[in-house]
């Protein structure tokens, strides 16, 4: 069974998309507007969240959700689930002194080999400011791959639940992220040979990594533009692990880094120019 939404163009409304406990499920996204609310669930393996292509999501292929002030919700439920995704937005609205964020995406993969592209930008080239990631993977051997150009976003990334059982082993991040206060965090709640490689560009943005487990590897890259201040504090638990951090700026840096366990390797390398 197939199941394709071949373009929607909604604004100021929300979308709602379930599709049942069958394999290879399509759901093709073209959307514009503001203030929506998207709601996609897949249950089963095999399933796919693209763009209007004919085809699986790639870095080619992804699904379009551009507007400020989205709300979006993907769970995909099984194994080799795959997820192609753009979000476009500019800035969040400012309401009683604050700035609401522009979108919020919060992506849940449940099961084995989920993959996801994820790219949130302007659609121009250029910053889409305050947008907040939140990305849960609940099975072993999945890969995120984030790439945002924006500044003032928070991306908060975990594998498993918290308590006993919820391990997870081999999954994979990768983000660049480029813009200036932006903040990442990491929590690996057990398992063995995950990884992170976090990249940030641009100034006073921040790094916070929580694992536990065995034969982790992390590589962490901080590059001020202009020489503003970086952060980057670690707690690992564990054996085995591998981290390798490098900042480069002309001002004050911090790295914070706490290892408990036996055999494990970390380079710091901090550049001034």
């Amino acid at each position: 069974m197939k199941t394709k939404l071949a373009k929607v163009a909604i604004a100021m409304l929300g979308i709602f998309v379930s599709v049942g406990a069958y394999a290879d499920n399509n759901v093709f996204i073209d959307q514009t507007g503001n203030g929506n609310n998207v709601v996609i669930t897949q249950d089963y393996n095999g399933n796919n969240v693209g763009g209007v292509a004919n085809g699986p999501p790639s870095d080619t292929n992804r699904a379009v959700i551009e507007g400020n002030n989205n709300v979006i919700n993907i769970d995909q439920i099984g194994e080799g689930n795959k997820l192609g995704l753009t979000v476009r937005n500019n800035n969040g609205l400012t309401v009683g002194g604050g700035t609401t964020p522009a979108s919020s995406l919060n992506y849940q993969a449940f099961g084995v080999n989920n993959q996801a592209l994820i790219r949130i930008d302007d659609g121009a080239g250029g910053p889409a400011s305050n947008t907040n990631v939140n990305i849960v993977q609940y099975g072993a051997n999945a890969d995120t791959n984030l790439l945002i150009q924006g500044s003032n976003s928070t991306v908060d990334f975990r594998t498993g639940a918290s308590g006993a059982g919820n391990a997870v082993d081999d999954s994979v991040i990768t983000s660049s992220i480029s813009g200036d206060s932006n903040t990442q965090t990491v929590i690996f709640s057990g398992g063995a040979s995950n990884s992170a490689t976090l990249q940030q560009t641009g100034d006073s943005n921040s790094i916070a990594i929580t694992a536990s487990g065995a034969s982790n590897i992390f590589g962490i890259n901080q590059d001020a533009s202009t020489g503003g201040q970086h952060s980057f504090v670690a707690g690992v638990t564990g054996s085995s692990n591998t981290m390798s951090v490098v900042q480069a700026g002309s001002y004050n840096s911090t790295v914070n880094v706490n290892v408990t366990g036996s055999n494990n390797a970390y380079t710091i390398n901090t550049n001034t120019r």
